[in-house]
């Protein structure tokens, strides 16, 4: 019997084939007491198993740069840099030496401790890290134990892979040639399966919830990635409608790659920035390719993950803007300052035990307590800033005394890299993240000190509408349409506009086509996004006209109810795109 399935959409596209079903076994970790005199042998037989875990990362690398391509190996330098962390090698030392237990069950308590500390985060990034945790701490026990990796066969015929979770050494196996689509249980935008799906222009669906154990090898799948949809055991219908719709994804492939290097114009001639999120500088070249205006939103608190354990040096943070601005030279480089906090903190930077982390010390308040390390990264990126594109965001200001207060310290900054004769570029937009009510609230007030506004509705929505985003039983009240938002952003682009600072979106809103013709009303000067969506993004802002746009946003504005505002824009872009261009549809 037929049956559709919801869940989150990490990779574009259409695809239809047969279900192959990766099922993984949790290995049993054996537990033994050991004589004093056998823990020195006990910690060598641990350090060996480490060396030969380095030397199949290493293999792996080489694979996934084969496979894939060498901007993908940067997902084993993280897994060989934990195989250094003191901490997993101390503590690892320590309970063997303590407890006097076998490496294995040491291994698997210290590995299950760090994995606790990474449930506890709130922010998608550090929650999706993870599955590199598991990975490498089930490969130091595989070794301990002598147990033998299994490879993928070559397969014969074209499959969707369905898999509870798929770990990033699996992705190094797998026979990228004949998957045509991924399915798992877990995930999100940010795990290294999705990223690798993307880049080979695979659909990919996560966050199913049990769809693996209900699914057999040789079910018929059709996987939807652009609205998330996964429809098991489809009828003739859907085959006959999803087929055709194949064939147009194809075809619009094509007429992407024509207008990747355009402006994103409205046919009345109102031009829209599209830009790019992203995580590391290992993406810029693909979103480069993808037809990016610059990048619109670096969150650089990755570079903790780099410096896993200390907080990173003033030179190391230059590398990485630097980097980062001749890449993309010379679109600009907008660089939101380390957005750490109890809800995300990482390492050595302590915030303490947090009841509501969300609402606690997180984003510009981290940096205001811990003056010294945003100082670093304020230097860092005014030396970095030698093209002249860089441009600073501040994450979660929520008043005017916040955001003097950062306006006085990147004051002395100025004022401290002059004194000791430093080269540097002073000229740099200063801009701030409304991702709070309050800060939508007085926008007139903040537009008059800043260069540019960046809507981030994944906090800004949460914030406004009362509700935790990561929990499942209050997540029916996500509503990006909720007229609350929609008057709030009009008064934030209103407040920008009226003292001619550009306005930009940096949240999941941006790259949904449900939502453009709103965003288009508004009169965002800039849209950023995943990389993916750019295109998609790009090709339907110059299908429309910028007027229509604010007629429908007027008529929007009119509606009550998110519902009632949700069905009113799928009859507008059904108008516009009457073969339901894309699904649309089914969203």
């Amino acid at each position: 019997m037929e049956r559709t399935f919801k869940g989150i959409g990490i990779s574009p596209g259409i695809a239809i084939a047969r279900a192959l079903v990766l099922k993984t076994k949790k290995t049993d970790i054996p537990f033994y007491t050991i004589r004093k005199e056998k823990i020195r042998a006990e910690i060598q037989r641990f350090h060996n198993a480490i060396e030969k875990s380095k030397g199949q990362l290493l293999e792996l690398k080489k694979k996934i740069r084969k496979k894939v391509g060498k901007e993908h190996a940067y997902i084993f330098d993280a897994h060989l840099y934990m195989l250094k962390d003191g901490m997993l090698l101390k503590q690892t030392e320590d309970l063997i030496s303590r407890q006097r237990i076998n490496a294995e069950w040491a291994v698997e308590q210290v590995i299950s401790n760090i994995m606790s500390t990474f449930a506890e985060f709130t922010d998608d990034y550090f929650k999706e890290r993870m599955s590199d945790i598991a990975d490498v701490g089930g490969r130091i026990e595989k070794n301990l134990m002598g147990d033998k990796f299994g490879k993928m066969e070559k397969l014969q015929e074209q499959v969707i892979l369905v898999s509870h979770n798929l770990l990033p050494s699996d992705t190094a196996e797998l026979d990228w040639e004949h998957i045509v689509g991924l399915v798992t249980d877990v995930g999100g935008q940010t795990t290294h399966s999705g990223i690798i799906a993307r880049s080979l222009s695979k659909p990919a669906v996560v966050a199913l919830q049990g769809f693996s154990a209900i699914v057999k090898n040789g079910d018929q799948i059709i996987i939807d990635g652009n609205h998330g949809i996964i429809i098991l055991r489809p009828g003739k219908k859907q085959m006959a409608k999803y087929r055709g719709m194949t064939g147009e994804t194809d075809s619009m492939h094509v007429v992407f790659n024509e207008i990747k290097d355009k402006p994103a114009t409205t046919l009345d001639g109102f031009t829209v920035l599209v830009k790019a999120n992203i995580e590391t500088i290992k993406e810029i070249d693909a979103a480069a390719d993808s037809g990016a205006a610059g990048i619109g939103l670096f969150r650089s608190e990755y570079i903790y993950f780099k410096t896993r354990g200390k907080k990173p040096t003033v030179e190391e943070q230059i590398e990485v803007y630097q980097t980062a601005s001749d890449k993309i030279n010379p679109h600009p480089v907008t660089i939101r300052t380390f957005d750490l906090g109890a809800d995300k903190a990482f390492c050595s930077l302590e915030t303490g035990s947090e009841l509501n982390p969300a609402l606690g010390l997180r984003g510009i308040r981290f940096s205001l307590m811990d003056q010294d390390l945003f100082r670093d990264q304020l230097e860092a990126i005014f030396r970095a800033n030698s093209h002249g594109n860089l441009r600073i965001l501040f994450p979660l200001i929520s008043g005017l005394e916040e955001l003097m207060q950062c306006k006085e310290i990147l004051s002395d900054v100025k004022k401290s890299l002059s004194k000791k004769g430093e080269t540097f570029n002073s000229d740099i937009p200063v801009g701030v993240m409304i991702e709070v009510p309050s800060a939508a609230a007085i926008a007139d007030i903040l537009a008059r000190e800043v260069d540019f506004f960046s809507i981030g509705t994944n906090d800004l929505i949460q914030y406004t509408l009362g509700i935790d985003r990561y929990n499942e039983n209050v997540s029916y009240l996500y509503q990006p349409l909720h007229p609350a938002l929609l008057r709030m952003m009009k008064n934030v682009v209103d407040a920008g506009h009226a003292l001619n600072i550009p306005v930009g979106m940096c949240g999941e809103m941006a790259a949904d086509p449900i939502f453009l013709l709103i965003l288009l009303g508004l009169g965002l000067d800039e849209l950023s996004m995943n990389y993916k969506s750019i295109p998609l993004v790009k090709y339907l802002i110059r299908a429309v006209e910028a007027s229509q746009a604010r007629t429908i946003l007027e008529k929007a504005l009119t509606l009550t109810t998110s519902e009632e505002i949700e069905n009113f824009l799928l009859e507008k872009i059904k108008e516009r795109f009457p073969s339901g261009f894309l699904g649309f549809e089914q969203k």
